[in-house]
């Protein structure tokens, strides 16, 4: 994968991160039979020893939000990060049909598989549009984020690299303006050189 300098490699990434996220946009459309649009607010490299590494800029969403994550892996490797608040995460899972009977946490199988759902739209266009095989792993929940998401990024890039490129993007739910869930994914930059 030759995508040649590193500024020419983040503008396919933007566009193809951009594509990916109208994409996952009409998958939660389908998914919730609602309109969705998205606001991308953030694209660019950053090193992780920074003191200014900020990639949650549009608010402090800590303490409030439930953290889901895929990993990346393959040509390109990295990890998506999906904020869901209480008010987003009942709004998305009144989907669900309720069965009083049911053993199983559907809530939660219900979540991990709209994460999939929305990672998978992001990823596919990712590939395509780069030319490379890249593949995402099964979403986890991470709970609660309980400190910032910078220190949970640096935690999971800290070993592998010291500067990352990060994208992020709001979704908007119309006649909800209450939810608005937040995707940031992370790349290891060090393919690009």
């Amino acid at each position: 994968m030759n995508h040649g300098t590193k500024e020419r490699f983040e503008l396919m990434l933007r566009d193809a991160f951009e594509a990916g996220y109208l994409n996952a946009a009409l998958s939660l459309s389908r998914l919730t039979g609602g309109g969705i649009s998205f606001n991308n607010f953030r694209f660019d490299g950053h090193r992780l020893f920074d003191t200014n590494f900020d990639v949650h800029a549009r608010e402090n969403r800590q303490g409030t939000d439930l953290l889901l994550t895929t990993e990346i892996f393959g040509e390109l490797s990295g990890k998506s990060y999906l904020l869901l608040s209480v008010d987003e995460l009942e709004w998305l899972t009144t989907k669900i049909p309720n069965h009083a009977n049911q053993q199983e946490n559907m809530t939660e199988e219900f979540i991990k598989e709209v994460n999939n759902i929305l990672s998978a739209s992001v990823i596919t266009w990712l590939s395509n549009h780069l030319e490379c095989k890249i593949y995402g792993n099964v979403p986890e929940i991470g709970g609660k984020l309980t400190r910032r998401l910078e220190d949970v990024i640096y935690d999971d890039f800290r070993n592998l690299c010291d500067e990352v490129y990060v994208n992020s993007v709001s979704f908007s739910i119309e006649n909800h303006p209450e939810v608005h869930p937040t995707f940031i994914w992370v790349i290891d930059t060090r393919l690009t050189r």
